[in-house]
């Protein structure tokens, strides 16, 4: 019974791996329409997590320049430079866009400050609104004190306080892990002849199992947000009802929001999905009980 069930499982995930890629831009499609509608409607914060959204899953320059103006409209500049800069880091925009989106950005960084962290490279840091960015990084940021965060590859983490001025590059270069001494111990006796060699033991599956548990994390917060949604999208339908159906932004939200819960909900099975794979095919002895996580994915 649980070799069928394993097997019904695999088919679906192998199906759903199939699909996924295909409906990358369905997805991301479905996230711009939101993003437009929520800017039309002046949310601007929420159009521009949704342009993001639809970039990360359908990466194109002219919607990461919309996030980045959609985040100026709602008055956060240094997200705004950010998805600016990224947006003008390679050379897919037209050049009218590209044109808008440099003026935008120069006249946000006669604004703001930059810190540019530079080593050691491969590392994560956080700095203001930017959260595990890797290096080398450069982070907007608005003109006064902060703290840049580096977290080391052996898990520790260190922090240095930062003064940045408007228009001023802060450099910021942490130390690089030091290497570990080498062990200055006697070497071990060799073993008798007729002893037997130790088979070596195999290192346990934590990567597969760790990415089982974020994946069934991550369909929670998704299947939490497409509830969410689902009732904004009941309210709001309801509020338009309410005005005679002739309420043209609550129409708008109701589209919104029964959009965002049905990409919600993929998102969710996909995720769930592929966690209950993951753990499912460790090793017999190595499955641990669940860890909670909360895993950021709110697009509001």
């Amino acid at each position: 019974m649980t070799m069928r069930i394993f097997a019904f499982i695999l088919a679906i995930v192998t199906l759903a791996a199939g699909e996924a890629h295909a409906s990358d831009d369905a997805v991301a499609a479905e996230f711009f329409r939101a993003a437009r509608a929520a800017y039309d409607r002046a949310d601007y914060r929420a159009a521009a997590l949704a342009f993001e959204e639809a970039y990360a899953r359908s990466p194109k320059a002219a919607v990461l320049a919309n996030a980045g103006l959609a985040w100026e409209a709602a008055g956060e500049n240094a997200r705004a430079a950010d998805d600016l800069e990224r947006a003008l880091a390679g050379a897919e925009l037209a050049a009218e866009s590209r044109k808008k989106a440099s003026d935008h950005l120069a006249a946000l960084e006669r604004k703001l400050g930059v810190v540019s962290v530079v080593a050691p490279e491969g590392e994560r840091i956080s700095a203001a609104h930017a959260v595990d960015r890797t290096i080398p990084a450069r982070v907007h940021v608005a003109p006064g004190t902060l703290d840049v965060t580096l977290r080391r590859s052996d898990g520790k983490t260190l922090t240095e306080r930062v003064t940045v001025q408007a228009g001023e590059v802060r450099r910021v270069a942490f130390e690089p892990v030091p290497e570990k001494p080498h062990d200055a111990s006697p070497p071990a006796p060799p073993a008798p002849p007729d002893a037997a060699p130790k088979p070596a033991e195999a290192p346990p599956p934590r990567t597969q199992r760790t990415l089982g548990w974020v994946s069934i994390g991550a369909g929670v917060v998704f299947a939490g947000l497409a509830t969410y949604f689902g009732l904004a999208g009941v309210s709001a339908n309801s509020d338009f009802d309410g005005s005679g159906r002739t309420d043209a932004k609550l129409r708008d939200r109701a589209i919104t929001d029964r959009t965002l819960a049905n990409v919600s909900w993929i998102g969710a099975a996909l995720f769930g999905i592929a966690g209950v794979t993951l753990l499912v095919t460790l090793p017999d002895g190595t499955r641990a009980a669940p860890q909670a996580r909360v895993l950021p994915g709110n697009v509001r």
